[in-house]
Protein backbone atom coordinates (compact mmCIF):
# COMPACT_ATOMS: atom_id res chain seq x y z
CA UNK A 1 0.00 0.00 0.00
CA UNK A 2 1.27 3.44 -0.66
CA UNK A 3 1.71 6.36 1.43
CA UNK A 4 -1.02 8.05 -0.14
CA UNK A 5 -3.37 5.12 0.38
CA UNK A 6 -2.64 4.18 3.63
CA UNK A 7 -3.25 7.95 4.66
CA UNK A 8 -6.46 7.67 2.86
CA UNK A 9 -7.60 4.52 4.86
CA UNK A 10 -6.29 5.90 8.03
CA UNK A 11 -8.24 9.01 7.61
CA UNK A 12 -11.55 7.20 6.30
CA UNK A 13 -11.57 4.99 9.75
CA UNK A 14 -11.69 7.39 11.98
CA UNK A 15 -13.34 9.78 10.45
CA UNK A 16 -17.01 10.00 12.66
CA UNK A 17 -20.52 11.33 11.68
CA UNK A 18 -22.08 13.84 13.76
CA UNK A 19 -25.30 13.22 15.09
CA UNK A 20 -28.48 15.33 14.40
CA UNK A 21 -29.50 14.96 18.16
CA UNK A 22 -27.82 13.35 20.61
CA UNK A 23 -28.72 12.72 24.36
CA UNK A 24 -27.22 11.20 27.49
CA UNK A 25 -28.18 10.64 30.69
CA UNK A 26 -31.03 13.22 30.45
CA UNK A 27 -32.98 13.95 32.70
CA UNK A 28 -35.97 16.42 33.05
CA UNK A 29 -38.21 17.60 36.43
CA UNK A 30 -41.07 20.44 36.36
CA UNK A 31 -41.29 22.67 39.28
CA UNK A 32 -42.36 21.72 42.20
CA UNK A 33 -42.75 17.99 40.81
CA UNK A 34 -40.93 15.08 43.48
CA UNK A 35 -39.70 12.91 40.44
CA UNK A 36 -38.24 13.41 37.41
CA UNK A 37 -40.85 12.83 34.30
CA UNK A 38 -38.44 12.35 31.88
CA UNK A 39 -35.04 10.08 32.38
CA UNK A 40 -33.84 8.91 29.35
CA UNK A 41 -29.54 7.22 29.81
CA UNK A 42 -28.95 7.85 25.20
CA UNK A 43 -30.75 8.84 22.54
CA UNK A 44 -29.05 9.18 19.00
CA UNK A 45 -30.59 10.30 15.78
CA UNK A 46 -27.54 10.20 12.66
CA UNK A 47 -27.74 11.90 9.52
CA UNK A 48 -30.95 11.18 7.27
CA UNK A 49 -32.15 8.35 9.35
CA UNK A 50 -35.56 7.95 9.64
CA UNK A 51 -36.58 6.94 12.83
CA UNK A 52 -40.11 5.86 14.85
CA UNK A 53 -40.73 6.77 18.72
CA UNK A 54 -43.65 5.44 20.14
CA UNK A 55 -44.80 7.82 22.72
CA UNK A 56 -48.23 7.14 24.09
CA UNK A 57 -49.91 9.45 27.03
CA UNK A 58 -47.99 10.19 30.25
CA UNK A 59 -44.94 8.79 29.00
CA UNK A 60 -42.84 12.16 28.43
CA UNK A 61 -43.21 12.44 25.16
CA UNK A 62 -44.42 16.73 25.20
CA UNK A 63 -41.31 16.80 27.59
CA UNK A 64 -38.96 15.64 25.49
CA UNK A 65 -39.62 17.33 22.49
CA UNK A 66 -39.59 20.75 24.42
CA UNK A 67 -36.29 20.09 25.32
CA UNK A 68 -35.54 18.97 21.84
CA UNK A 69 -36.57 22.43 20.66
CA UNK A 70 -34.91 24.16 23.07
CA UNK A 71 -37.98 25.41 25.03
CA UNK A 72 -37.20 24.08 28.09
CA UNK A 73 -33.08 23.08 29.39
CA UNK A 74 -32.87 19.56 31.08
CA UNK A 75 -32.08 19.23 34.56
CA UNK A 76 -28.89 17.10 34.55
CA UNK A 77 -27.17 14.91 31.50
CA UNK A 78 -26.43 16.47 27.89
CA UNK A 79 -28.48 17.06 24.91
CA UNK A 80 -27.11 17.66 21.71
CA UNK A 81 -28.48 19.15 18.21
CA UNK A 82 -26.12 19.14 15.39
CA UNK A 83 -23.16 18.77 18.26
CA UNK A 84 -24.53 22.23 20.26
CA UNK A 85 -25.16 21.27 23.90
CA UNK A 86 -28.70 23.48 24.38
CA UNK A 87 -28.27 23.55 28.39
CA UNK A 88 -25.46 25.97 27.63
CA UNK A 89 -26.64 28.13 24.69
CA UNK A 90 -28.83 31.50 25.53
CA UNK A 91 -32.54 31.38 24.60
CA UNK A 92 -32.06 33.01 21.37
CA UNK A 93 -29.29 31.37 20.13
CA UNK A 94 -31.69 27.43 20.96
CA UNK A 95 -34.22 29.46 19.13
CA UNK A 96 -32.01 30.29 16.37
CA UNK A 97 -30.81 26.31 15.90
CA UNK A 98 -34.02 25.43 16.06
CA UNK A 99 -35.49 27.99 13.10
CA UNK A 100 -32.11 26.98 11.01
CA UNK A 101 -32.04 23.83 11.12
CA UNK A 102 -35.36 21.77 12.97
CA UNK A 103 -38.49 21.38 11.17
CA UNK A 104 -41.56 20.89 13.47
CA UNK A 105 -44.65 19.13 12.63
CA UNK A 106 -46.88 19.92 15.82
CA UNK A 107 -49.62 18.23 16.94
CA UNK A 108 -51.73 21.56 17.03
CA UNK A 109 -50.76 22.77 13.62
CA UNK A 110 -49.58 25.96 15.04
CA UNK A 111 -50.76 27.73 11.55
CA UNK A 112 -51.64 31.32 11.67
CA UNK A 113 -55.45 31.27 10.54
CA UNK A 114 -55.26 34.76 8.85
CA UNK A 115 -52.62 33.80 6.05
CA UNK A 116 -52.81 31.71 3.74
CA UNK A 117 -51.87 27.95 2.82
CA UNK A 118 -48.43 29.35 1.10
CA UNK A 119 -47.70 32.06 3.68
CA UNK A 120 -47.96 29.67 5.97
CA UNK A 121 -45.39 27.76 4.27
CA UNK A 122 -43.37 30.56 3.74
CA UNK A 123 -43.03 31.86 7.85
CA UNK A 124 -40.22 29.43 7.83
CA UNK A 125 -38.24 31.31 5.38
CA UNK A 126 -39.38 34.39 7.04
CA UNK A 127 -37.85 33.12 10.51
CA UNK A 128 -34.79 31.62 8.81
CA UNK A 129 -32.52 32.83 5.94
CA UNK A 130 -30.66 29.68 5.84
CA UNK A 131 -33.56 28.11 4.87
CA UNK A 132 -34.34 30.36 2.52
CA UNK A 133 -31.46 30.15 0.59
CA UNK A 134 -31.85 26.28 0.90
CA UNK A 135 -35.09 26.72 -0.61
CA UNK A 136 -33.28 28.69 -3.63
CA UNK A 137 -36.90 29.91 -4.64
CA UNK A 138 -39.03 29.42 -1.59
CA UNK A 139 -42.28 30.83 -3.13
CA UNK A 140 -42.02 28.17 -5.95
CA UNK A 141 -41.00 24.89 -3.56
CA UNK A 142 -43.27 25.60 -0.73
CA UNK A 143 -46.18 25.75 -3.84
CA UNK A 144 -44.59 22.49 -4.81
CA UNK A 145 -44.42 20.93 -1.38
CA UNK A 146 -48.43 21.72 -1.03
CA UNK A 147 -48.83 20.43 -4.60
CA UNK A 148 -47.61 17.02 -3.34
CA UNK A 149 -49.43 17.01 -0.04
CA UNK A 150 -52.40 17.04 -2.14
CA UNK A 151 -53.54 20.49 -2.11
CA UNK A 152 -54.44 22.16 -5.39
CA UNK A 153 -54.07 26.12 -6.36
CA UNK A 154 -57.41 26.77 -5.19
CA UNK A 155 -56.39 25.54 -0.96
CA UNK A 156 -53.18 27.01 -1.23
CA UNK A 157 -54.67 30.52 -1.52
CA UNK A 158 -57.42 29.90 0.72
CA UNK A 159 -56.60 31.37 4.36
CA UNK A 160 -55.32 28.84 7.01
CA UNK A 161 -58.79 28.90 8.57
CA UNK A 162 -60.95 28.16 5.69
CA UNK A 163 -59.17 24.84 5.27
CA UNK A 164 -60.47 21.42 6.97
CA UNK A 165 -58.65 20.36 9.67
CA UNK A 166 -56.72 17.28 7.86
CA UNK A 167 -55.57 19.76 5.21
CA UNK A 168 -53.98 21.91 8.08
CA UNK A 169 -52.30 19.45 9.11
CA UNK A 170 -50.44 18.63 5.48
CA UNK A 171 -50.00 22.69 5.29
CA UNK A 172 -47.88 21.94 8.36
CA UNK A 173 -45.90 19.48 7.37
CA UNK A 174 -45.26 21.52 4.40
CA UNK A 175 -44.23 24.14 6.34
CA UNK A 176 -41.53 21.82 8.32
CA UNK A 177 -39.75 20.23 4.87
CA UNK A 178 -38.98 23.55 3.50
CA UNK A 179 -35.39 24.53 3.54
CA UNK A 180 -34.14 21.15 3.73
CA UNK A 181 -33.95 20.80 7.46
CA UNK A 182 -31.99 19.24 9.14
CA UNK A 183 -33.99 17.02 11.43
CA UNK A 184 -37.64 17.09 10.86
CA UNK A 185 -39.63 16.30 14.04
CA UNK A 186 -43.28 15.20 13.61
CA UNK A 187 -45.75 15.10 16.54
CA UNK A 188 -48.67 12.91 15.71
CA UNK A 189 -48.80 13.99 12.28
CA UNK A 190 -51.47 11.68 10.76
CA UNK A 191 -54.02 11.76 13.49
CA UNK A 192 -56.57 14.16 11.53
CA UNK A 193 -56.00 11.99 8.44
CA UNK A 194 -58.35 9.32 7.20
CA UNK A 195 -56.52 5.93 6.06
CA UNK A 196 -56.07 7.31 2.13
CA UNK A 197 -54.88 10.95 3.28
CA UNK A 198 -52.71 9.14 5.80
CA UNK A 199 -50.59 6.25 3.11
CA UNK A 200 -49.87 9.30 0.70
CA UNK A 201 -48.77 11.66 3.69
CA UNK A 202 -45.98 9.03 5.18
CA UNK A 203 -45.08 8.42 1.25
CA UNK A 204 -44.45 12.21 0.77
CA UNK A 205 -42.75 12.63 4.37
CA UNK A 206 -40.40 10.30 3.47
CA UNK A 207 -40.02 10.85 0.13
CA UNK A 208 -38.98 14.86 0.64
CA UNK A 209 -36.91 14.07 3.87
CA UNK A 210 -34.93 11.53 1.66
CA UNK A 211 -34.41 14.01 -1.03
CA UNK A 212 -33.50 16.78 1.53
CA UNK A 213 -31.27 14.87 3.67
CA UNK A 214 -33.29 15.19 6.34
CA UNK A 215 -33.20 12.71 9.56
CA UNK A 216 -37.02 12.21 10.37
CA UNK A 217 -38.16 11.98 14.38
CA UNK A 218 -41.52 10.74 14.08
CA UNK A 219 -43.20 10.58 17.24
CA UNK A 220 -46.63 8.55 17.55
CA UNK A 221 -48.77 6.42 19.69
CA UNK A 222 -50.01 4.69 16.60
CA UNK A 223 -48.14 1.32 16.10
CA UNK A 224 -49.40 0.53 12.78
CA UNK A 225 -47.02 3.14 11.22
CA UNK A 226 -43.54 1.71 12.90
CA UNK A 227 -43.62 -0.93 9.93
CA UNK A 228 -42.69 1.94 7.71
CA UNK A 229 -39.37 2.72 9.30
CA UNK A 230 -36.45 1.02 9.63
CA UNK A 231 -35.98 2.23 13.00
CA UNK A 232 -38.59 1.97 16.25
CA UNK A 233 -38.07 3.20 19.54
CA UNK A 234 -40.17 2.62 22.89
CA UNK A 235 -40.39 5.91 24.96
CA UNK A 236 -41.44 4.46 27.75
CA UNK A 237 -38.45 1.64 27.36
CA UNK A 238 -36.07 4.18 27.12
CA UNK A 239 -36.88 6.12 30.44
CA UNK A 240 -35.23 4.68 33.57
CA UNK A 241 -36.15 4.56 37.74
CA UNK A 242 -38.49 7.28 38.82
CA UNK A 243 -39.71 8.11 35.61
CA UNK A 244 -40.61 4.69 34.64
CA UNK A 245 -42.37 4.87 37.92
CA UNK A 246 -44.25 8.56 37.02
CA UNK A 247 -45.25 6.87 33.36
CA UNK A 248 -47.12 4.03 34.75
CA UNK A 249 -48.84 5.76 37.02
CA UNK A 250 -49.80 8.25 34.86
Amino acid sequence: MTTTAATATASSTTTTTLPVLEARDLTFRWPRATRDCLDIASLRVDPGEAVFLRGPSGSGKSTLLSLIAGVVTPRAGRLKLLGHELSTCSGRQRDQLRADHVGFIFQQFNLLPYRSALDNVLLTCEFSRRRAALAVQPRERAQELLRRMGLGPELIARRASELSVGQQQRVAAARALIGHPDLVIADEPTSALDDAHRDAFMLILREVCAESGSALLFVSHDTRLAARFPRCLDLPALQRGSARVEEAAA
